[in-house]
């Protein structure tokens, strides 16, 4: 393998915003100001809400629909179904320019070879199903690059793999997801927001999300095994950190000619490393997430709490603030700064809504960010390793992605042929 200069960069890097299907409408009223939005289609599983969601926005908007592999990967999706997925996403309504994911069955790093095995087959079966009715577009699964090569080996029919994306009659682009499994240890500040999803989001740290979240944890991962088994914690084993990039690593090497999804990213840093590694797009939940939990974001600086209980907006904060603040596009320019930095401490639907409309301002700035080294892998290594020179954790994420994007390949199975000559294997 060449160097990191040979690699097929994306050209536009895309954030689409996780949102929420009960919030729709509601706080934080998302959908009124970003055009690029996600949605799980699992709470339609169970209800026939469905008909006709997509009317509920404008032709500007691009969505995603997610059928839930990281619910089945968390227990929550029983016996799952490609053909109940490919109903519920012709009830919605998609358009040409929407993005409908396969529903794939992930495997957890804690499995054996044999039983990741039958999940990947699995889920290509379900790709195959589903492409017959709709134009999904496939999911590449594995934990080693021979689980990531079966895969791509098993979804990628010649006739097919040109028409497997997102648009239908599309031939130029080859656009997969790549799942990414991580999550974090983190605490819930304060009372209950009167949200409909406060209920999961006091619970979220037995489910697990797809990247670290605000802070970085030491050990991070959303595979849960089954109570009782010899290998877990309270009913929950994780991937060490390590192996989630080096992963990440891997995958996109392995789909560098490609155009990646690149699923459950969350994390804003987490998705600067896909960005460096030639993903295309990816999604967040973290700008609602975080601000669940009274932290903000600010552009290329780490979530900062603005709670009762811990609050981190110090005059330096401040200064970053007030500088998001005079941007004429910033979403809450025309509030006076006094009241925007009370409104984030605000309790309640109102703080809440404050909180996650400037968060998910920011991701798309960031994306703005992402956008200026499109392209250009040795320019965007060299600014991620100076914003985060003082952040070891990052810093070290970084270098060790990065080793293992730009190493030269080591074949799994290796074999030596001794030759014979030819007037040798005459005499015998």
């Amino acid at each position: 393998m060449k160097g990191i200069k040979s690699q097929e960069a994306a050209k536009e890097i895309i954030v689409f915003l996780s949102h929420q299907v009960e919030c729709v409408g509601k706080h934080p009223y998302v959908e009124d100001y970003f055009n690029e939005l996600l949605f799980s289609v699992v709470p339609f599983y169970k209800s026939n809400n469905s008909m006709g969601f997509r009317h509920k926005f404008g032709s500007s908007h691009r969505l995603v629909y997610d059928s839930g592999g990281f619910q089945f990967l968390t227990g929550k999706l029983k016996n799952p179904d490609p053909l109940r997925t490919v109903a519920v996403y012709k009830k919605m309504g998609y358009t040409k320019k929407d993005i409908l994911i396969q529903l794939d069955l992930p495997p957890a790093y804690y499995q054996s070879c044999e039983d990741r095995r039958k999940l990947i087959r699995k889920s290509a079966e379900f790709y195959h199903i589903m492409l017959e009715h709709v134009p999904v577009i496939p999911v590449v699964h594995g934990w080693t690059l021979g689980e990531l090569l079966e895969s791509l080996n098993l979804i990628e029919d010649p006739d097919r793999l040109a028409l497997g994306t997102y648009h239908a009659t599309t031939k130029d682009t080859n656009l997969l997801g790549i799942g990414t499994f991580s999550g974090i240890n983190n605490s819930y500040e304060g009372p209950k927001h009167d949200h409909p999803l406060d209920a999961q989001y006091t619970r979220k740290i037995g489910l697990g999300v797809y990247a670290a979240d605000t802070h970085p944890a030491p050990q991070v991962g959303n595979q849960h095994k089954p109570a009782g088994s010899s290998n877990g914690s309270n009913g929950k084993d994780l991937t060490p950190v390590n192996v989630i990039f080096e992963r990440l690593a891997t995958a996109l090497n392995l789909l560098r000619d490609r155009e990646v999804f690149l699923l459950g990213a969350a994390n804003i840093n987490f998705m600067h490393l896909g960005f460096l590694g030639g993903a295309k797009f990816s999604d967040g939940s973290s700008w609602r997430i975080a601000a669940r939990f009274w932290t903000i974001y600010l552009p290329e600086h780490v979530g900062v709490p603005v709670g009762v209980k811990r609050n981190k907006l110090g005059s330096k904060e401040l200064n970053l603030l007030r500088e998001v603040h005079a941007d004429p596009d910033y979403i809450f320019h025309d509030i006076p700064f006094d009241i925007l930095v009370k409104a984030f401490k605000a309790h309640k639907k109102d703080g809440f809504t404050v909180r996650a409309l400037h968060n998910a301002w920011v991701v798309k700035k960031e994306e703005e960010i992402a956008n200026e080294f499109a392209n250009d892998p040795d320019r965007y290594y060299f600014y991620l390793s100076k914003r985060w020179e003082n952040s070891p954790y990052w810093r070290s994420r970084l270098n060790l992605f990065w080793k293992n994007i730009k190493q030269s390949w080591v074949q799994s199975d290796l074999e030596v042929f001794l030759r014979r000559e030819a007037n040798e294997r005459a005499r015998n």
